[in-house]
């Protein structure tokens, strides 16, 4: 891990480092006679009490322990939960003329199937049998661009001829840089004022690509002395009738959507038992939270004592953490994990300034098999 220190790693570096950090952090706690640390449990619901305050009802993970569920009282809740691709978009989100399924059901797969190691196995296995396959990937994301990395040079098994790998987007594509100087060094200039960040002076930090995304379009482009790329071609779409879009999936061996993700809250009750229906329920794209990681109830307003971190929730960051030009989500977990993050820290103190033992959780079993 020292070894990559500044530079890119894969996630599950990533989640191997972080789960070492906690096991360490855990260890310590211990051995100074106190874990405030729950594992093993699948939160299910929180429900607000009269007095203010949630009641979480949690499962155990583990599947030799069906039935078991504990209650953990907590005066505020921190949101992780995670995002995910709503399969309901590829039955109503038109591309080139009309939505991905039923019109191409049975090569349709979100790229998140794709980005797992099983699903990537499972694609390659079915790409493998064609002498020169060609996969469409629709969408203009981090996650897109991704996809086309991992298919050609990740996947020894395939081979790719000129154009096999089409990636299907709306916006233009944008690389980031540290700062302007570096980016009109490799001959990069789609940029202008409103496209650098005013605190950093990078150029695109939340539109442009980053890591191997970056790298892939930049051999794609020529741009650095890097290149050629002929197996990857980027395709705009346009507003209107598009009849080269619609030649590229209907042709393809395999269409990956990357269209986008939306935030996966656990679900909340009121004091009554009634659902409370949050913002983001409301409408597509909607945030989940604001500018303070306040989770957000369907009117706009903040739930007192939530707050939501990670992919898809939504973070205002345009202007203020980024180029005041940025349109779309760029949310992910490590956003959190500096100033941020320390803000939903100093509102948590806040609201509950009594002792360490007062702000621990109140267990309560409620059945036990």
């Amino acid at each position: 891990m020292l070894g990559r220190r500044g530079a890119p790693v894969a996630l599950s570096t990533a989640a191997a480092f972080l789960a070492g950090a906690c096991e360490e952090l855990r260890g310590a706690l211990a051995a100074s006679g106190r874990d405030p640390f729950l594992t093993g449990l699948d939160a299910v619901s929180a429900s607000r009490k009269m007095r203010g305050g949630w009641r979480v009802r949690c499962r155990a993970a583990n599947r030799g322990a069906e039935g078991w569920e504990i209650e953990l009282e907590a005066g505020s809740l921190v949101l992780a939960t995670g995002a995910r691709e709503p399969p309901d978009r590829l039955l109503r989100e038109v591309v080139a003329g009309g939505p991905l399924l039923p019109r191409f059901a049975g090569k349709v797969v979100q790229s998140s199937a794709l980005l797992s190691p099983a699903g990537a196995a499972a694609a390659v296995g079915r790409l493998a049998a064609g002498a020169a396959p060609n996969v469409a990937i629709v969408g203009g994301s981090h996650s897109a661009v991704a996809c086309a990395r991992l298919l050609l040079d990740d996947s020894p098994g395939l081979r790719f001829g000129e154009g096999g790998v089409t990636v299907l987007h709306r916006h233009p594509l944008r690389l980031t840089y540290a700062s302007e100087a570096a980016a009109l060094a490799e001959g990069y200039t789609a940029f202008g004022p409103a496209d650098v960040c005013a605190r950093t002076g990078r150029v695109f930090p939340l539109a442009g690509f980053r890591s191997d995304a970056r790298d892939l379009l930049r051999r794609a482009w020529g741009i650095g002395g890097c290149g050629p790329e002929p197996r990857l071609r980027l395709h705009r779409l346009g507003r209107g009738p598009d009849a080269e879009a619609e030649r590229i999936l209907a042709e393809a061996d395999l269409i990956v959507a990357a269209l986008g993700y939306r935030p996966r809250a656990l679900p909340l009750f009121d004091a009554e038992g009634q659902r409370i229906v949050l913002h983001a329920e409301t409408a597509a794209g909607a945030a989940l939270v604001d500018a303070r990681s306040r989770v957000l109830a369907a009117d706009g307003s903040p739930l007192e004592g939530v707050f939501g971190i990670g992919l898809a929730a939504g973070f205002p960051l345009r202007g203020t953490h980024g180029e005041t030009s940025f349109e779309g989500q760029a949310n992910g977990l490590s956003l959190w994990h500096g100033e941020i993050g320390a803000a939903i820290v100093r509102d948590l103190l806040a609201a509950r300034p009594e002792t360490a033992e007062r702000r621990m959780p109140v267990l309560a079993a409620t059945g036990c098999a």
